[in-house]
């Protein structure tokens, strides 16, 4: 497999990432939704990033359990990620980085490209929610009411968080992130 080099600022993120591990393999516990703002990031542009990872369900009122695993395999693979570089059929100039990794202008354009290359979902799923992100941006650029707005935005939330947790782990960011922009 062929590689290419980091982006500097991607480098950096992931020099950071690996710091936030670090400090949770320190403490020695975290929680899946730890493991899933490292990961989010990532699985956008790297599939099967989240490959390998443990599913960890918890009693009901009982504390959430431990996914310090988790986070030391993101760590080895965010390593091997600096390491190595990314993979050739990585979309580099996809990659925007931000505080979340994704910057506000792009976002849509980069959840469309990833919605379409997403396996997890069918073909009808997958023209179901991009006619409904389709259907926000119109809305967000006539300047409609913020109701109107959130009508669209909880239907794809409620698809969203339908398909489980990774994938909503890696599409609420963005979704959000996007809408309140």
């Amino acid at each position: 497999m062929k590689v290419s080099p980091l982006p500097n600022s991607l480098k950096q993120m992931i020099e950071k990432d690996i710091e936030i591990c670090n400090q949770f393999i320190k403490k020695g516990y975290c929680t899946s939704n730890d493991v899933g703002e490292i990961t989010c990031s990532y699985r956008m542009y790297i599939k099967d990033f989240t490959k390998g990872l443990s599913s960890y369900m918890c009693a009901v009122g009982g504390p959430p359990p431990n996914a310090i695993d988790n986070m030391k395999k993101v760590k080895k693979k965010l390593e091997i990620l600096l390491a190595v570089g990314l993979p050739d059929n990585i979309d580099s100039s996809a990659i925007t980085i931000t505080n979340m990794a994704i910057a506000n202008n792009n976002v849509n354009l980069d959840i469309k490209r990833s919605i379409q290359q997403e396996q997890d979902i069918s073909e009808p799923e997958k023209s179901y929610l991009l006619s409904k992100i389709d259907e926000l941006q119109q809305a967000m650029q006539k300047s409609e009411p913020k109701e109107n707005k959130w009508k669209i935005a909880k239907s794809i939330i409620s698809f969203v968080v339908d398909k489980g947790a990774d994938f909503a782990i890696t599409y609420l960011p963005a979704i959000l992130n996007w809408f309140s922009s």
